[in-house]
């Protein structure tokens, strides 16, 4: 099982950096090629250097950041919006909808969290 982990980290990272570097090009810097080692060497290193640190920076990347940013935080900015200006759009749904949406995303981090914390407690 340790082949298909590393090609997929491997992959992974390779397509990480890929970005980083298509993401500088497109950026009027001096030092292309030093900015994109200093974007994704670090990532390579670590990666390679371990897998389960990788998939440990995956679960939790994928846990919080990702659930947060798309799950909790559109729904309250939307709510906050229309509260502030009744003309807010109301194509996302009515606010009970966007309510229910901001609460599921939180419990699923908020149990996520809980789970994450017993395991650290059990250790």
């Amino acid at each position: 099982t340790q082949a298909p982990t590393a090609v997929l980290a491997f992959s992974a990272v390779a397509t990480t950096a890929l970005g980083s570097v298509l993401a500088l090009r497109s950026d009027a810097t001096r030092s292309r090629r030093r900015a994109a080692c200093l974007a994704a060497l670090p990532a390579v290193a670590i990666a390679m250097s371990s897998p389960d640190v990788f998939f440990r920076a995956m679960d939790f990347a994928g846990a919080y950041p990702v659930a947060l940013l798309w799950g909790v935080f559109p729904p309250i900015a939307l709510l906050r919006l229309r509260r502030a200006n009744p003309r807010a759009p109301r194509s996302a749904g009515p606010d009970a909808w966007l309510a229910a949406l901001a609460a599921a995303a939180s419990l699923f981090v908020l149990s996520t969290a809980a789970r994450d914390l017993v395991g650290l407690v059990r250790r």
